[in-house]
Formats: C-alpha cells, structure tokens, sequence
C-alpha cells in the first residue's frame, strides 16, 4: 500500500524501527543493549523453585530473577527442574507492576543447566516486517526519513492524553492502573453522531497498537442507534484484522459502552520511553551523528557545541562513551551542560 514504510534508526547498542502504515506511525519497536530481560517471543529454560498443585503454578529462577506461571500439570514438575518456556510479555513497572509473563513450552529436547534464553525473541526488524512484510525498509542514517515521516511529533503525540481527530474533533485517552478509558469528544466538529464514531475506529485501533495498552478497554463512542452499534462493530472487526495481538471485541453494553480486551505483550511505550539520563544522551548522539553524516568533511571543519542536562552528560561520559566512539566521527563534539558549566572534551579518536 502506498505510504507503507519501515524505517529503522540504529545507533550503537539501541535501534528504532518504526512501522509507518498509510501514512501514519503505526508502531515502534525498540532494541535497547541495556534491557537485559527476554522479550515477548523469547524461549527460555527456567529452574523450578516451588510448585503450587492447587493453583496450577510454579515459581523458578530465571537469569537470577524470580518468576511464576501458571502449568497444565503441576503433578509432573518437581522442585529444582529445569523446564522450558516462552516469554509471554515484558514486565510493566508504572503505576501497574507486572512481572514478566511466561508459559510453559514443549518441544525443547536439550535442556541447559544453567537458566537463561534458549531462543531469542525477534528483535525489532522482525516485528515491523511482521506487521508490514512488503514494506520498504529505509536504513536512516542521516534521519532524513525519520523526519520526512514526522515520526517524533507522532511519538510525541502517542505520549499525550488527547488525540486531535478530524473535523475539530478530540479523542482522550486515559489509562489507570487495570484498564483504558477512550473517550470520543466531538469539540469543533459538526459532524453526526454516526460519523464521529467512524472518525474515531481507525484512530483508536492505532493508537492502542501504537501505545501498546493491554488489558480491559472500554470506549465511549457516541450515542448511536441499534443499527449504528453495529455497522461500528463491524468495522471494529475490520480495524483489529491489523493488531497482531489479536483483541478480543466484546462489542457495547446495555449502556451503549464498547468493550474490547487487549493482549499484554510489549512494555507500554510511555514506559519503554520514558525519560531518563541515558535516554537524553542517546538523543544527543543522534544529532550528532546526523549533523557528521549531513555536513561530511564540512562537519570535521566546524564545531558543534551540545547542551544537555548534568545527568545525561555523566552518562556520556561513562556508560554512554563506546557508543561515541562507535559512531566513527571525524569531528570531536564540545558537550557543555545546562548547567552552564563546561565540559571537557571527550577524546573519542576522531580522525584529524
């Protein structure tokens, strides 16, 4: 379909790929060096620490960290086993706290001694050209393309409780810990009843992908007739044959509110983005590398002067330095921290 893209983002030890469907951020992926747990897809061995026959599940050690699921047949499983099983979603750590989801899994034949991944999960290519397998793929190295698709306003925008809709019209967004609550507002707009409920499938079924939310979802869509109810319902059905968690539509309630049950899998995106030192410092590399690769020999000529924040400076100083160096700049960068203090140079063997 025209305006199908995946466009990928790499920088070393942490990678974006964003699913660009029709136009529009339809999802982002995301692999980070530094989230050492297994992702949703991974398969993993695990030691069997207690066993739980009335509740039907175990608790084990995996990688160091403790874990339980739920078993078919507690009755075969003993304390100090190794079992397999396969990453079901990522721990969620907001206002919610879910440990890493797990079930068990059949057909490992060769057990490891040791707890730790047996299969790895997908990483964030696999994902995107899982939703968009006759995509282009745009290696971005210059984030040309990241910008010409306003990807980061789209992010921006997935990050906020409000949702301009067509026509002046809003959606809001909310999720409190154990649902989501969408809500259509017509604000501006003169459209129907009907048609603001159209308006909104789309943008919503996007916008739950995109976000990640899991769990119950209740939304509030105009009031609408009998026969309204269910020409949305049917293009509920048609909007969730995209979402690869496969949600469940339970349609509208007496009250005229539609319910919908949505598979955890990914870590919400607000929480996979949430700011923090090495996030800031991540995003100075990445100007940084685009201004080299934009500017070429001009770049080696010139100086480029940062600014960031105190914190996100010590971690370039520190953890964040092989990725500088990595980057293979012919240019040293001059980083001052908003604390108007300068900083000195890092010695990153740039090319004289």
């Amino acid at each position: 379909m025209a305006g199908d893209v995946i466009i990928c983002d790499n920088l070393p030890g942490y990678s974006r790929v964003a699913v660009v469907r029709n136009h529009h951020l339809d999802a982002l992926f995301i692999d980070d060096d530094a989230h050492h747990a297994p992702r949703p897809g991974a398969v993993v061995a695990v030691r069997v620490q207690q066993v739980f026959p009335q509740h039907g599940r175990v608790t084990a050690e995996l990688m160091g960290e403790g874990v339980s699921f739920r078993t078919a047949h507690p009755e075969k499983i003993t304390p100090g086993q190794m079992i397999a099983a396969k990453v079901q979603a990522d721990a969620r750590q907001e206002a919610e706290i879910k440990p890493l989801q797990l079930k068990e899994y059949g057909g490992v034949q060769d057990m490891p001694m040791r707890s730790g991944v047996i299969t790895p999960a997908p990483d964030a290519l696999a994902r995107a050209r899982a939703l968009l397998p006759d995509a282009d793929v745009i290696a971005d190295d210059e984030g040309k393309a990241w910008a010409d698709h306003d990807i980061d306003a789209a992010i921006d925008s997935a990050l906020k409780a409000t949702i301009p809709l067509a026509d002046g019209a809003r959606l809001h967004l909310n999720a409190p810990p154990g649902a989501v609550v969408v809500d259509g507002d017509s604000g501006s707009s003169q459209a129907a009843p009907q048609q603001l409920a159209e308006i909104m499938v789309e943008e919503v079924m996007r916008q739950l992908r995109l976000r990640r939310h899991g769990g119950p979802i209740v939304i509030d869509f105009p009031r609408l007739s009998p026969q309204g109810q269910k020409a949305i319902h049917g293009m509920m059905r048609d909007a969730a044959r995209l979402d690869p968690a496969k949600p469940a539509l339970h349609g509208f309630t007496r009250g005229g509110l539609y319910t919908m049950a949505r598979p955890w899998q990914l870590m919400p995106l607000a929480q996979e983005l949430a700011p923090s030192p090495r996030r800031a410092g991540l995003a100075a590399l990445r100007l940084i590398r685009n201004h080299g690769l934009h500017h070429g020999k001009a770049a080696a000529r010139s100086a480029l002067g940062v600014r960031l924040h105190p914190d996100a400076l010590k971690w370039i100083e520190g953890d964040g330095a092989p990725a500088l160096h990595a980057l293979g700049l012919a240019f040293s960068p001059e980083f001052v921290s908003d604390a108007c203090v300068d900083a000195p140079r890092l010695d990153n063997g740039a090319k004289r």
